[in-house]
């Protein structure tokens, strides 16, 4: 590796880190792209060594190229060089609205523990799936084998990670049972949130000229204005399945997070609009 790859390589180290401090960093996707999340929408986010200041890249401005001044002001808690109006407040004070912490969507539902008969050493761990997303607790055993406490792994099934771990002894370390199952229900519920939060984003309050499109439910589900023959409206609701499809009985669109996330990368509300009425004439 050249010496010019090195401080490339050391440079994304850096943002990925000066993002996480701030608390913008959202995730590295599928094709390695980093990706940070305003409040509102997600960015592709770069470095570019070549210049000093941060701009703005890409058709709909949704890339941000940092440069090596921005950099270092990113690393000393200045998000205003990635956000320029920083993040999106975690509460929207013209609708009252406050971030949500617990799923509204009907096809989240708790987690279900069982033995974790894939692990061959066989160490009494537990393992509990929830649509497309696996979680594992295992026992981490002290010098005289001893169980000191559990670690908790999880996430979909394309990529996972160990999560929720604290400090015992100094040492990275261990929850008890009740902790990592608490762990992995909290990350669960998170991963709904945040789905639900891209399509709130992208759909919430929008109008056209006959008025509104969108509104919300006394469930808090999205409800959106479709106009196809005898039917004015659908729910609109988030799941984690990669799966999305329509229920006639329950006049609801069910979106995966794959989905959510393909539109909202794009800023296109229209888009998934069209994306509903497909779903409800197949």
């Amino acid at each position: 590796m050249t010496t010019e790859n090195d401080e490339q390589a050391d440079a994304y180290v850096r943002l990925i880190a000066a993002m996480k401090k701030l608390g913008v960093f959202s995730r590295i996707d599928e094709d390695g792209r980093v990706l940070a999340h305003d409040g509102e929408k997600e960015y592709e986010v770069t470095v570019d060594l070549t210049r000093l200041l941060s701009k703005r890249t890409g058709i709909h401005g949704r890339g941000i190229a940092v440069g090596t001044s921005s950099l270092g002001r990113l690393e000393r808690g200045d998000v205003t060089e990635l956000f320029p109006q920083g993040v999106v407040a975690a509460a929207d004070e013209e609708h009252g609205r406050a971030a949500r912490e617990s799923p509204v969507s009907p096809h989240d539902a708790p987690l279900e523990w069982e033995p974790d008969t894939d692990y061959l050493d066989g160490d009494d761990g537990l393992a509990a799936e929830g649509d497309d997303w696996r979680y594992t607790i295992h026992p981490v055993h002290g010098t005289d084998d001893e169980v000191i406490g559990y670690r908790v792994s999880g996430g979909d099934y394309e990529s996972g990670s160990e999560f929720g771990s604290a400090l015992v002894g100094g040492k990275v370390g261990e929850l008890t049972l009740v902790e990592a199952k608490a762990a992995a229900a909290k990350d669960y519920a998170s991963r709904y949130c945040e789905a639900e939060g891209f399509l709130d984003g992208l759909l919430d309050d929008w109008e056209d000229d006959d008025g509104p499109l969108t509104r919300q439910n006394d469930q808090g589900h999205l409800v959106c204005r479709v106009d196809l023959p005898g039917l004015e409206e659908v729910e609109v609701v988030a799941t984690l399945r990669d799966y999305d499809g329509y229920s006639s009985s329950g006049q609801r669109v069910s979106l995966s997070l794959r989905t959510i996330l393909s539109y909202s990368y794009n800023g296109d509300p229209g888009g998934l609009l069209d994306q509903v009425r497909r779903l409800i004439r197949s």
